[in-house]
């Protein structure tokens, strides 16, 4: 939960480093565990690699109205650690992200990160 609101992610399409596509890892029990405006911190069961390139989708539901918010990214893996911290077996990876659409950049700080558009 980032800042009380629950983000799933579901990883589209993987490459590595040169390009080629490689099998994409179940994603059924990851979840984000930080997030800002350029990176994000994730718990997978499966490993990544360092340097892989991932088609994906950040997932939250509106708090009102329990409708599902999807926003579509491009994203860098830079870091892979085991993860112990969170008393499950898999990985903490962080992935600097980038929004693929302008749309889909006001979801991301709309409903992810809860940052007010208008000032």
């Amino acid at each position: 939960r980032v800042g009380g609101v629950g983000i799933g992610i579901r990883i589209n399409s993987r490459r590595d480093p040169e390009g080629r596509e490689i099998p994409v890892p179940d994603c059924s029990g990851a979840f984000v565990i930080d997030m800002n405006y350029e990176a994000l911190c994730v718990h997978m069961p499966e490993h990544l690699g360092e340097g892989d390139l991932l088609d994906m989708e950040l997932m939250t539901v509106k708090r009102r109205t329990g409708r599902p918010k999807v926003a579509a990214c491009q994203g860098h893996v830079c870091r892979v650690l085991p993860d112990g911290r969170s008393g499950q077996a898999g990985y903490s990876v962080v992935v600097f992200y980038e929004p693929r659409t302008p749309l889909n950049r006001y979801l991301i700080d709309q409903y992810f990160l809860h940052e007010s558009v208008a000032s």
